[in-house]
């Protein structure tokens, strides 16, 4: 959820078109209904961050993950993807030594190259 927040507030998820618009959507339904599509922690406070934090929790720890989990992990992935590890990578300065250890956990974890270059970015 903390991962969502911060991938988030660095890639300003929040005011991409798509977003806010899967964000009006899921607002227009009755609380039932949202409830059913994402927790309810997700439009508790009426705020898109906590829906695109949840969205993405859910998308990343579940084998199934609803609608708006799917909208949201998916846009993320897509924004992170389309940069290319390479370029995001360069783009915060990391060392070759660093590199080869991102893609050593990589091999590891199965956890994609930009991800945990973001998640050591977000550490910083």
């Amino acid at each position: 959820h903390e991962f969502g927040h911060q991938l988030d507030y660095l890639l300003d998820i929040r005011s991409s078109p798509e977003i806010k618009t899967a964000w009006n959507e899921f607002l227009s339904l009755d609380s039932a209904t949202r409830d059913d599509m994402l927790s309810r922690y997700a439009y508790k406070d009426g705020k898109i961050a906590e829906f695109i934090a949840e969205g993405y929790s859910e998308y990343k720890n579940s084998a199934t993950p609803r609608k708006y989990a799917t909208i949201i992990g998916e846009f993320i992935e897509k924004k992170v993807k389309g940069n290319g590890w390479k370029g995001v990578i360069r783009e915060y300065g990391y060392d070759k030594d660093e590199i080869q250890d991102f893609i050593e956990l990589h091999k590891e974890t199965g956890i994609p190259y930009d991800l945990i270059v973001l998640e050591e970015r977000i550490k910083d």
